[in-house]
């Protein structure tokens, strides 16, 4: 169990994926707790351009982001409480509204991810799992901005801004497959 706090001004990294990169101009932290054993997580670098990637499309930067790397039955526990569903789940997110002054740092939310699901999802679904860690990253990014897929419309333009932001990143849509 260990905690890693990354803040990036300007991300022009390795990209530890071996696919294409676009250099994302958002300021943010990412506080990346791995509360797991037996993973290896992608790297903070993998991280950091995932999150980069969803903010600096969104045009939001002076954030905070708590990822959360946890085990089934933490998942599973999370799932119950707040989503009232009695099984572990790959992620959740939890968006802490707020108001933002200036230029001070605030905190967007917290994503919990659950590595033994997300990867059993891409297995699923016969995708690499870095890809699936990149699609997950992003989907829960956006929901800590307001994105939903509740409703049809809300659907389409949450998925249409996933598929833009992983199309820069070299990955495939993940609504294809």
């Amino acid at each position: 169990l260990y905690a890693i706090r990354s803040s990036k001004a300007l991300l022009r990294h390795t990209n530890t994926m071996n696919k294409p990169m676009t250099p994302t101009h958002a300021n943010f932290t990412i506080d990346l707790q791995v509360a797991c054993e037996n993973i290896t997580p992608p790297s903070l670098d993998d991280f950091n351009l995932w999150v980069g990637s969803a903010l600096s499309t969104c045009k939001r930067d002076h954030v905070e982001v708590c990822i959360r790397l946890v085990e089934a039955d933490e998942s599973h526990k999370l799932n119950k409480q707040f989503r009232k569903k009695d099984c572990p789940t790959d992620v959740l997110s939890f968006p802490y509204h707020y108001e933002q002054r200036d230029n001070d740092q605030a905190l967007l939310g917290d994503i919990v991810i659950c590595a033994d699901c997300l990867e059993a999802k891409a297995r699923e679904r016969g995708v690499k799992p870095s890809d699936h860690w990149a699609h997950i990253v992003i989907h829960s990014v956006l929901h800590l901005l307001g994105f939903d897929h509740l409703e049809d419309k809300q659907a389409t333009t949450m998925e249409s801004l996933e598929v833009d932001i992983l199309e820069k990143l070299g990955v495939q849509n993940p609504y294809d497959t």
